[in-house]
């Protein structure tokens, strides 16, 4: 067939003109077009339309996206909203907002970048990171998984929070009878006192400001009540095995403040708190938590001791620094004269600080040279003074310091201040049964004898009161051991007691106990005259009679008697 007959040979069926040539409707092939030169051309035909479904009703404006939105993917069953997840992360996409999850298997979950980002804006997670959060749905891009809800929150989204159970940040921006007021959102929450530690807070005041992450319990018309509690419990219970198992005692481990107490700070460890005591926080003395440490800080601790079953873990902050004992002491020498400052006072003595965590005690009697009665009649609590290193023992940890040994003796020159015979005058310090202290002058006392008291008949304690005046005049004077004797009786009878003594000479103490008759130098002395000095007995010997040294009365007649009698007989016989 010649290319003209090719040319004019009519089409199988209904063609379609068009700009470009000419189609076959029935194949859907492209036919034949004819040109103005006669020639032939051949052109692509489009492919064919899926033929429609006689009982489907197409609607051009269907929005596909929100209905696969409503229809989970089968990788994805199995999650419930309000569900505890952790996956790892995926992918970040680079313009969208999401950050996807391997939730493990073929499940697929997302969480919004804001959720992940810190103050500053900035993504704080990266591809390979695992995170934890809560199932608030499911949609076509996957799983929605939620991590916290922000401070931008608004009622839907805190709706959601409960529903589901997801924490929500808030602010604590005042106090109340029954609790604390809480910023969350756009919205104000209620925080029972007991809810919002698993501690008790001693002083409500202190989370004012603070920011927490809580849980909404109870969710009303114009109510919105909230717990802290029931979030930092529940992670304990998660942490707690773990961080039991690797705390061992003597270990060193990292925690950070949560809570101050008057009696210590506790410290999270990790899903478990342990206690600094107070007289752990530091090696100086601490008298408020607070000037050591504040809340959130991050603090190296040394663990003391762990029970398990009482759940206490007794920890240390000052243990894990220099001990001041072994680092602070070693130039210190007895004898020593160093500053210090006062930082305490007992009834026992004034501690005073030589050197940061290292205190000295200057026990009361070393206050000075006089009687103190309490460390604050002469000291009072930030005072600087010299001291002299007494006694250094580095076993038992004690310095003995002394005040007075810097002070003038007054007992040096004594003996030129005080003569026998001087009229002195004094206060009462104290009275015995053997007689009465009286303070001359700080640091000087001297003793009233009750022989030298005057007061013949009536009781010391009747005629002395403490603090009461006494004037009486030196007895005698002892430098050397500290004494000083006084009397009140008169000159003349302390001179005559002096002159019997001299007299007298000194005693055979040998004789002292026996019950028969006691002899000195000036012979035998019958011992009805006590303490009198044989006053009213008279001394009689006679060596020649074996009687002789009875020296009484009743013999002596005798022996005149028969004397006489003697005579009148020889002169009878005489005669």
């Amino acid at each position: 067939m010649s290319s003209e007959e090719e040319t004019q040979k009519p089409l199988a069926g209904p063609v379609t003109a068009d700009a470009d040539g000419v189609t076959d409707a029935s194949s859907g092939h492209a036919a034949a077009v004819v040109t103005e030169k006669g020639k032939a051309a051949r052109k692509p035909a489009p492919e064919p339309a899926p033929a429609a479904e006689p009982a489907v009703a197409v609607r051009e404006d269907l929005d596909f996206d929100s209905v696969m939105r409503q229809v989970p993917r089968d990788d994805d069953a199995g999650f419930e909203p309000g569900q505890r997840v952790s996956g790892r992360i995926e992918v970040v996409s680079l313009h969208g907002q999401e950050v996807f999850l391997d939730l493990g298997g073929k499940a697929t979950g997302y969480v919004l970048k804001e959720e992940l980002k810190d103050a500053e804006g900035n993504l704080v997670v990266k591809v390979g990171d695992e995170i934890e959060g809560v199932v608030v749905g499911i949609n076509s891009s996957g799983v929605h998984v939620r991590t916290r809800v922000g401070a931008d929150a608004d009622s839907r989204a805190l709706r959601e929070a409960f529903e589901a159970g997801i924490a929500v940040e808030g602010k604590v921006v005042a106090t109340n009878k029954g609790g604390y007021e809480v910023q969350i959102g756009h919205q104000r929450a209620f925080c029972p006192h007991s809810q919002i530690d698993v501690i008790r807070i001693e002083n409500p005041e202190t989370m004012i400001g603070q920011t927490f992450t809580f849980k909404i319990t109870e969710m009303g018309e114009g109510r919105l009540v909230v717990s802290r509690s029931q979030l930092l419990r529940a992670e304990q219970a998660e942490r707690k095995a773990e961080t039991l198992a690797k705390i061992q005692v003597g270990a060193r481990v990292k925690g950070r403040v949560r809570s101050i107490q008057k009696f210590g700070v506790f410290v999270d460890l990790g899903g478990v708190d342990g206690l600094v005591p107070m007289s752990e926080l530091a090696w100086d003395r601490v008298g408020d938590a607070h000037d050591v440490v504040q809340l959130g800080q991050e603090l190296e601790v040394l663990v003391l001791e762990v029970d398990a079953e009482k759940d206490r873990i007794a920890l240390s902050v000052k243990q894990t620094q220099g001990d001041p004992w072994v680092t602070g002491v070693s130039g210190i020498a007895v004898g020593t004269v160093i500053a210090g400052t006062v930082a305490r006072l007992t009834n026992f003595g004034a501690f005073v600080t030589i050197s940061p965590g290292v205190d000295g005690l200057v026990h009361v009697s070393d206050l000075a040279h006089q009687r103190v009665r309490h460390p604050g009649d002469v000291l009072k609590v930030g005072d600087r003074l010299q001291v002299k290193v007494m006694e250094v023992d580095l076993d038992r940890r004690r310095i003995a310091l002394s005040l007075k040994a810097l002070l003038q003796d007054p007992w040096d020159d004594i003996a030129d201040r005080y003569k026998p015979g001087q009229p002195v005058k004094g206060r009462v310090e104290s009275v015995q049964a053997f007689g009465v202290f009286v303070e001359l002058e700080p640091g000087i006392t001297a003793l009233l004898p009750a022989s030298e008291s005057n007061t013949p008949g009536q009781p010391l304690n009747v005629v002395f009161r403490v603090g009461g005046e006494v004037e009486a005049r030196v007895l005698r004077v002892e430098a050397d051991s500290h004494k000083i004797a006084i009397t009140r009786r008169d000159e003349a009878d302390v001179e005559a007691s002096s002159r019997r003594d001299r007299d007298r000479g000194p005693r055979d103490r040998d004789d002292r106990g026996s019950r028969g008759p006691r002899r000195d130098d000036r012979g035998p002395r019958d011992d009805r005259g006590g303490r009198g000095g044989g006053r009213g007995t008279l001394a009689y010997s006679d060596s020649g009679d074996d009687k002789g040294g009875m020296g009484s009365f009743g013999e002596l007649l005798l022996k005149a008697m028969g004397k006489d009698k003697g005579k009148g007989d020889s002169g009878k016989g005489g005669r």
